[in-house]
């Protein structure tokens, strides 16, 4: 999938002439990019499931508390959604960690 991606006719580069922009050899110019956005399109997947099934755990008395008190979105958020997230966020922190060290095998 990736290979072909780094050609000129891969979806990126249709884009970017869609722009009036010229191809770009993707796997010349930049590598390192080619390698991030992998490592991102394995990765957004086991993310996506912890992260939604972290915050579906979260008590909904702690938003309706916060909400009666005259908390706003984003007060609740970083007050009570980010900090009940903690564990989450390290553990997924530490996989991307490691899946960026193993990255040679996509390279």
């Amino acid at each position: 999938m990736w290979s072909f991606e780094g050609t000129r006719y891969g979806v990126f580069n249709s884009i970017l002439e869609g722009f009036g922009v010229s191809p770009i050899h993707w796997f010349i110019e930049s590598p390192m990019l080619i390698v991030i956005c992998a490592n991102a399109f394995l990765g957004i997947s086991l993310a996506t499931l912890i992260f939604t099934s972290a915050i579906s755990s979260i008590p909904k008395d702690y938003t309706w508390a916060a909400e009666i008190d005259g908390a706003s979105f984003w007060q609740t958020s970083r007050f009570i959604i980010i900090p009940l997230l903690k564990w989450p966020i390290m553990t997924m922190t530490a996989w991307h960690l490691m899946s960026f060290i193993n990255s040679y095998v996509y390279i």
